[in-house]
Formats: structure tokens, C-alpha cells, sequence
């Protein structure tokens, strides 16, 4: 007998697959009526709990088209767990609130977690791309001339800035499995690595926030490119494959090298430990909400102050490139 986790995950499969088979301007609807025909099944509404969890579509889209093909790194987490859902859901509901939430938009902290989902795993998409951009060796160099305070600074740091725009603009890969038997370790070494530095600290420059964001964007890159065999190889060896890979870990550079001139800095990319850091910090008590609006996006969101602003901040940049593939909220 099927365990309720099981026939979670065998619904996101069907969404997922009703939205990758469908005509592209159709997938939206595919999904969701794949989702609704999951709904209407008697045995599903016998789980009061699965019930519950299914009637929150656009959550139930994002683990279906988001997060689920990342692989069984994510499939092994609460996210995926019924019983954790539900009962978020029934908190995020006021039934036992543990944080501060808006009014009018009960489920908004959970609605910026599915933000937040959406906006790194579309990232992961974006690293991935197929996309022409400068080697890593060139990308190596720049970097350090942009910690440098000589005169190549300027013009390194607005080389950054070109990057990391063509980052946003590129041709999204469809499949980011490249990154999937990585996301293990890499979690692992991201709890080690930022599990003293304080929520608040989090995607900001502070010191410690920036030394273990170096320290971890040098083990990805160092990791990413020895598995790929980029290290032991010379450049005039690679083959196309060879080629992409090397692009890949140089957007991976680029994109957590914090930027000049703005208070925040990067996440560290998507993975199982981040998620926790991102419901950490959506689900403080000393959170408050705000409207704002952002500088990259036009439309004005709710969003958390001080830590948690910056999460839903860069969600909101992420669905301004991306609100073509998306799935609405129906």
C-alpha cells in the first residue's frame, strides 16, 4: 500500500508531466487541470490532510514544476511530506501563528517560501544555460581585479555588472540535472559553513556572511570542476560538453560574487539546507511585513523586512524574467 508521501509525489508527477506535454501556451492549464482531476478523486478527499495540501495550487505546481525534477536530494525533504504541509498550512492559517502575518493574505509567509523556490531553482536554470559566456579562467581574473584596488578595478566591476545581467538574460535550460548528484554535498558543506552566522546576517555583507560565501563559492566551484574532470584537463582538450561545464562554473562565480554598491549579497544556490535557512528566517518571530517595491520589478509585493526582504526581493526579480513559464495561481 502506497504511503502518503508516495501518492503525493506520484501527482506531482502527473501535474508535471500534464504541463511538459502540452502545447507550450497550454501547459499552465494542463497543470492545473491535471491538479483538479487529482482532486475530484474520492480516495484523495478521504485524506483530509493530502486534501488540504492539494487545494493550495500554486503550491502544489511548485513542487511539481520547480523542485521536484531537481531530483531525490529534494524529494527526501519535508518539503515533500505531507504531514509537515498540512501543517504548515494550518499555522501559517493563524491556527497556531508563529510569526507575524498579514491580515489580508494569510498564507503570505508561505507564499514567499514558494517565491523564494521558484526564484532559485529558476537560478539553477539560468546557471545552467546553454547560452555563449566567458570562460572561467577570464572570470577568475576579473573577479580579483575587482577585490583589487588598483587601477583595473572600475572596469572589472562593471564587467561583473555585464555578466551578471546576461545571467538574467539568458536562455533558460530546461534541465539542471547537471546539478543533481552534487546537491548532497554541497548541503552539507553550506550547514557547515554558515550555521554560525546569524539570520540576520544572512545575504547581507556583513564579514562573517561574505568570508563563508567565499569560502563556499570556492568549494562549489572547485567541486563542480573536478567532477566535471575541468581540473586535470587543458582547456585545448575539452570537448563541447567540456566546454559548457567550464561556462557553468564561471556563472557560478560571477553570480555569488556580491555586487558593488548594493547592501546585500547572494545566496548560496539552491539546496536542501538553504530552504531551511529561507523557512528560518520567513518564519521569525521578529519578522515584520511591508509593501515595497523593487528597483528590477514593477509590480509592488508584500515582502519581510530587514532578512526576510531581501528573500521575496530577489523572488520578485526572478518572476519578472521568468512569468512566461511559470505557472499562474489560478
Amino acid at each position: 500500500m502506497e504511503t502518503t508521501e508516495e501518492v503525493l509525489t506520484g501527482i506531482l508527477r502527473l501535474v508535471k508531466a500534464a504541463y511538459n506535454n502540452a502545447p507550450e501556451d497550454e501547459r499552465d492549464a494542463a497543470a492545473q487541470g491535471e491538479l483538479q482531476l487529482q482532486r475530484d478523486n474520492t480516495e484523495r478527499q478521504k485524506n483530509t490532510r493530502l486534501a488540504k495540501v492539494l487545494s493550495y495550487e500554486k503550491l502544489i505546481l511548485t513542487l511539481a514544476l520547480d523542485l521536484l525534477p531537481l531530483g531525490s536530494h529534494f524529494r527526501r525533504r519535508k518539503e515533500f511530506h505531507v504531514t509537515w504541509l498540512a501543517g504548515s498550512i494550518n499555522v501559517l492559517m493563524g491556527v497556531s501563528c508563529i510569526c507575524i502575518v498579514c491580515a489580508a493574505e494569510p498564507h503570505m509567509t508561505l507564499q514567499m517560501f514558494i517565491q523564494f523556490i521558484q526564484f532559485h531553482s529558476h537560478i539553477l536554470h539560468l546557471l545552467a544555460s546553454n547560452d555563449i559566456f566567458p570562460d572561467y579562467a577570464t572570470v577568475s581574473k576579473t573577479i580579483a581585479a575587482a577585490y583589487d584596488e588598483g587601477s583595473d578595478r572600475d572596469n572589472a566591476v562593471t564587467q561583473l555588472e555585464e555578466w551578471r545581467q546576461m545571467i538574467y538574460d539568458s536562455t533558460v535550460n530546461p534541465d539542471a540535472t547537471i546539478f543533481s548528484d552534487v546537491f548532497d554535498d554541497i548541503s552539507t558543506h553550506v550547514s557547515e559553513q554558515f550555521q554560525y552566522v546569524p539570520l540576520k546576517d544572512i545575504g547581507t555583507k556583513a564579514p562573517k556572511y561574505t568570508t563563508s560565501l567565499d569560502n563556499y563559492s570556492n568549494y562549489l566551484v572547485k567541486k563542480l570542476r573536478s567532477k566535471w574532470h575541468l581540473s586535470r584537463t587543458k582547456p585545448s582538450q575539452w570537448n563541447a560538453i567540456s566546454q559548457f561545464h567550464d561556462r557553468v562554473t564561471a556563472r557560478i562565480a560571477v553570480w555569488l560574487t556580491p555586487e558593488d554598491g548594493v547592501q546585500e549579497a547572494p545566496f548560496p544556490l539552491l539546496c536542501g539546507y538553504v530552504l531551511d535557512i529561507a523557512w528560518s528566517i520567513l518564519t521569525s518571530n521578529s519578522a515584520a511585513f511591508e509593501e515595497v517595491s523593487t528597483p528590477r520589478f514593477q509590480d509592488s509585493y508584500f515582502i519581510l523586512i530587514m532578512t526576510g526582504q531581501r528573500l521575496v526581493r530577489a523572488s520578485a526579480v526572478a518572476l519578472s524574467h521568468a512569468s512566461s513559464s511559470q505557472p499562474s495561481d489560478g
